[in-house]
């Protein structure tokens, strides 16, 4: 319970997060790159608004013979008068003559044309380049919070979370990435160019469309938000009919002993009808909306068209600008629909983000806190020399557990071990044997007592990490063999394409030692038997050659006869380390010079 009570505080003590704020953290970094990337969306867009206008132009042009063009055929009336300013007293005052459209049409539409989408193309790759940049930091993040946190801590950590933080989640995130901080600002600032061009267009076609799509836009999202509130009633209603006859006939004998057929069946029955209400409210609304959607949607196209070619036929206005305007309204409808449509899909990328966010936050605080800690100062590797002997003075450990509070592992211990020394650790099981391997490693603190490690050198280091300070060998029952060669196991954790002749001298030596003399290096380790990948294991050690042994039942798979063979060439391979095991078996107890037995 108290250690509940602190992870509930812990909790409610992490910084709240907004949606945008956490996307707006992990831009910063890359801030140059992003706006590399938003720059030339941007450009892309009003390279492509220039292109629409010269599209339309020549579209209009090819219908008839090429004569001068104003100012107003070509950007409307509104724009015309910003242009007029600019262009007086050259040649250009009254528009573009027919010399000019000749010589600069063609080259001006192949050049946006190439410019939009070579902008178009780097906005892309950057952002895909910058979503797999942060999705492969969060990984890494992820991976130094688990490696390198506390130790009890990390065990506690669910396979099933990490294995969904760095896959499904990390892929989420990216594409969340590239649609809310690429995708959607670009093309919500298109729709932004496309509405105030048709404002720039024409003024009353703009007035007159969006008086009439306003309410068929209304009615759109009204009818969504209610048909997706009835869907959910739906669901929820549908699931528990089904919970409910799934009671009943768990139920059945007491619903026959107490004759409550008729009971259940009417609230069967209630359910039921509650289900079909829903339904036909849903296809009411989709009934009703649809048809007044498609009227008003043409009675706006034609109102907006009658009024178009009337002002056109009374020469007020200008084909070219009805063309731009007609195909700037389908470019602005797709800009919409593309925000719109990825908005929707941001929910989950976001609240992976949140997740990890907030594994992170814990990770960092737990460290902040060891941290705050007297830190043991780290020193090179020694030589076996140089190692004194390691002390647990009088100590003792109890752990909370949800079962028997205050669970005493073991309490009133005192272990000395100088190089040379092996301790055998024996007792039942849950007596606490491999705990008291962690406490003696450093991965876990006693509640009295004190741990530390003495150098010849009359360093002292309490409570310390000993794979911080010494080189230490950990052999478990199941061995971390990865699915590579013997070779690479025997080398690991060294990383070389092509290991030294002395390496493999060295290796096939260990090999030797290891009871694995017939095996070949480049067979597969994880084609090993349970036993073979224990010695396996013991291989690396040797080639390790490790100041400090740590066995936790890492002899448990071989027969008697391996495992006296595999100790004795222990001893001899390494006489000067220390060596800890907990022995199950009484033949492990004659290697031995300390002894710890540990009672439940």
């Amino acid at each position: 319970m108290k250690q509940s009570r602190t992870d509930e505080k812990k909790s409610s003590a992490l910084p709240k997060q907004s949606g945008l704020s956490q996307w707006f953290r992990i831009v910063t970094p890359h801030f140059g790159g992003y706006f590399v990337a938003m720059a030339a969306g941007i450009l892309s867009t009003a390279a492509s608004t220039v292109l629409l206008l010269l599209v339309t132009f020549s579209i209009t042009m090819l219908q008839g013979p090429i004569r001068p063009v104003s100012w107003s055929e070509l950007v409307g009336e509104h724009a015309s008068r910003w242009i007029s300013p600019i262009v007086r007293a050259t040649a250009y005052e009254n528009g573009l003559s027919v010399d000019l459209q000749k010589l600069l049409i063609v080259p001006a539409l192949i050049a946006f044309a190439l410019l939009g989408n070579g902008l178009k193309m780097l906005h892309e790759y950057k952002i895909e380049n910058l979503g797999e940049t942060v999705s492969r930091e969060l990984r890494q993040k992820i991976s130094y919070a688990f490696l390198n946190g506390e130790y009890t801590e990390s065990k506690n950590v669910s396979a099933a979370l990490l294995g969904n933080f760095l896959g499904e989640d990390s892929r989420e995130i990216r594409q969340c990435f590239t649609r809310l901080c690429g995708s959607i600002p670009i093309e919500s600032f298109a729709a932004l160019v496309y509405l105030s061009l048709l404002v720039f267009l024409d003024t009353q076609l703009f007035v007159l469309f969006f008086a009439i799509f306003l309410p068929a836009g209304i009615v759109i999202r009204g009818t969504g938000k209610y048909l997706r509130r009835l869907a959910k009633q739906g669901i929820h209603v549908q699931t528990e009919l089904t919970q409910s006859y799934l009671e009943k006939i768990r139920g059945w004998q007491t619903i026959q002993s107490f004759a409550a057929q008729e009971t259940e069946l009417s609230r069967f029955e209630q359910k039921n009808t509650d289900i079909f209400n829903i339904w036909r409210r849903s296809a009411r609304a989709k009934s009703l909306s649809s048809p007044t959607i498609e009227w008003l949607g043409i009675t706006a196209g034609a109102c907006v068209l009658i009024l178009a070619l009337r002002r056109v036929s009374e020469g007020a206005l200008a084909g070219s600008i009805l063309t731009a305007f007609l195909i700037t309204v389908a470019q602005l409808s797709n800009s919409f629909q593309t925000v719109v449509s990825q908005l929707n899909t941001t929910k989950r990328g976001s609240a992976a983000l949140k997740r990890i966010n907030d594994f992170l936050q814990q990770r960092h605080d737990g460290q902040t806190e060891s941290a705050e800690e007297p830190a043991a100062a780290t020193i090179s590797a020694p030589e076996y020399a140089e190692v004194r002997h390691i002390e647990l003075t009088t100590a003792s450990l109890k752990l909370i557990n949800p079962v028997k509070d205050d669970q005493i592992f073991f309490e009133n211990i005192s272990i000395e071990l100088s190089h040379g020394d092996t301790l055998a650790i024996t007792g039942p099981s849950g007596a606490g044997k491999s705990t008291l391997i962690e406490c003696l490693s450093g991965l876990r603190k006693t509640d009295s007592g004190e741990i530390t490690l003495t150098l010849n050198n009359d360093k002292k280091i309490t409570f310390p990490r000993l794979a911080e300070h010494l080189r230490v060998t950990f052999l478990s029952q199941e061995p971390f063999i990865f699915d590579s060669s013997i070779l690479e196991n025997i080398l690991y954790p060294m990383k070389q394409d092509s290991p030294s002749s002395g390496q493999m001298t060295q290796a096939r030596e260990c090999l030797r030692h290891a009871c694995l003399e017939h095996k070949l290096f480049d067979e597969q380790a994880l084609s090993l038997s349970g036993g073979e990948k224990q010695r396996l294991a013991f291989a690396r050690g040797f080639m390790n050659n490790p100041h400090i042994w740590i066995i936790d039942e890492g002899t448990s798979a071989l027969d008697v006869e391996t495992e006296a063979i595999l100790m004795r060439n222990l001893m001899n391979f390494s006489p000067a380390s220390v060596k800890i095991f907990i022995a199950h078996k009484a033949s492990l107890l004659k290697f031995a010079n300390k002894r710890i037995s540990l009672t439940r």
